[in-house]
């Protein structure tokens, strides 16, 4: 191979890592910007279950002020209401909590293939600095 021809090469090469480099830094950015929206959202969720539970304490106080009704009659329909009260709050926050989870895990998931992207793009940074060099000292 003539000089003229291994240089091409090398200059061949370089280009070439540095568009895997591009597009890997591309990738990364995306999983950025996925990792961002998912917490922005993962962290809405608390807010989420404290307002379901300051509407339900609003609830339960309207529902305890003078009612007209008396007897056994409304004591056993309180009592059916209220337990299918519990019954969809736990289902609503047992929700919540899946889906906090569920986000969390994606998160981590995400971030596990962003790190492996920054493996690649370390090996490929180290394959354009010494391609660079050699073409630096090819005439030399």
């Amino acid at each position: 191979m003539s000089d003229y021809a291994e240089y091409d090469s090398l200059v061949s090469q370089k280009s070439q890592a540095e568009g895997q480099a591009r597009a890997c830094e591309k990738r990364v950015e995306d999983y950025d910007n996925k990792i961002e929206r998912l917490k922005r959202a993962a962290h809405q969720l608390p807010g989420m279950k404290s307002s379901f539970k300051s509407i339900r304490k609003a609830e339960k106080a309207l529902a305890d002020t003078g009612d007209d009704w008396m007897g056994e009659t409304k004591n056993k329909f309180a009592q059916k209401i209220d337990t299918l009260e519990t019954q969809n709050d736990r289902y609503y926050k047992n929700t919540l909590d899946y889906v906090h989870d569920e986000l969390n895990n994606e998160i981590t998931r995400l971030q596990n293939l962003r790190a492996e992207e920054w493996g690649v793009l370390g090996r490929l940074y180290g394959v354009i600095n010494d391609l660079g060099t050699k073409i630096a000292n090819f005439f030399n």
